[in-house]
């Protein structure tokens, strides 16, 4: 009988050999990290995973940090933040004078205002108090957002600053 090699990508389970299946002499592709043994299937990233965590010493753990994309995502984050920053700035200017300089530093109106303008129909009121209203709404949505991306973003930057910081003592050490 003769053997024939099945060709994929990399996957945990390269390493790991195995006798030709069924599946591998006809042709038959098997999806990425599966092969077929004696009639049922054997995951390869558990089977990889089963030896990586044997090793006491962890001496076999190795996992990429895709460091450039960590940077890449960052400089994204930092962009998003920026946006939004022009965009609350953009809407202080088109709320002054009359409201900005009631919400100096008194989180309590601007949040009140908004959540009013809300609930408020904008039946019998002036096209300049509706305008304000809209803005108001739009503020607080755009508040909400910046404190999701700023979480987001701060995250990020703590994680790589931490494996940044893991790298000078790796290095110090060697």
């Amino acid at each position: 009988m003769t053997s024939t090699t099945e060709l994929r990508p990399m996957s945990p389970n390269s390493a790991i050999s195995s006798p030709p299946t069924p599946a591998a002499i006809s042709g038959t592709q098997t999806p990425v990290g599966q092969r077929m043994v004696a009639a049922k299937m054997v995951d390869g990233y558990r089977l990889f995973s089963d030896f990586i965590s044997s090793d006491p010493l962890r001496s076999t753990t190795i996992f990429r940090r895709f460091d450039r994309l960590a940077m890449r995502n960052l400089l994204y984050l930092e962009s998003e933040l920026a946006a939004l920053e022009s965009e609350v700035e953009r809407l202080d200017m088109d709320l002054i004078p009359e409201t900005l300089v009631n919400h100096l530093g008194d989180w309590t109106i601007l949040k009140a205002e908004a959540e009013y303008a809300e609930e408020c129909t904008t039946e019998n009121i002036s096209e300049e108090e509706a305008r304000k209203q809209e803005l108001m709404i739009a503020r607080m949505r755009l508040v909400k957002k910046i404190r999701v991306k700023v979480k987001e973003y701060r995250k990020q930057v703590h994680l790589a600053l931490g494996l940044m910081s893991a790298d000078v003592d790796l290095q110090t050490k060697l």
